[in-house]
């Protein structure tokens, strides 16, 4: 089964259950991650976006959000489009005026293809300066 997990052929397959990985039919909760492993049977059964994962979403609750946020990002990264919009939905809709002027944003060159000067194939060379963080 191991070299018919490719993540790469995982992409295509609909639902999740059809892909080898994910089959739910075997999937018990995996003990180091009971959240993650408890889960995955639901992610891979939702009809969709439905009141469930309304629940958990960061953009149905902008305005619950009252104190400042961090929001770090990557140009690489698949979460980019809705960490940018977690920025700018809190700086426009946040609860209080801390959380509404007090965002900040870093968007880094890695993601979730890893982190680095590096990307697949492109690299981005030496930084043009450093930055301290104080």
């Amino acid at each position: 089964m191991r070299k018919n997990t490719n993540p790469l052929n995982g992409i295509w397959k609909l639902p999740l259950t059809g892909y080898p990985l994910f089959d739910c039919r075997k999937l018990r909760p995996i003990r180091t991650y009971p959240l993650a492993g408890s889960l995955l049977p639901r992610l891979a059964s939702s009809p969709g976006y439905d009141d469930y994962w309304k629940r958990w979403s960061i953009e149905e609750h902008y305005p619950d959000i009252n104190v400042p946020a961090l929001t770090i990002a990557a140009w690489y990264d698949i979460f980019l489009g809705g960490s940018l919009r977690n920025y700018t939905g809190i700086k426009l809709q946040g609860g209080s005026e801390a959380a509404r002027h007090g965002q900040s944003l870093l968007v880094t060159i890695g993601g979730h293809a890893g982190s680095g000067r590096k990307i697949g194939d492109i690299d981005f060379g030496r930084p043009l300066h450093s930055t301290r963080m104080m």
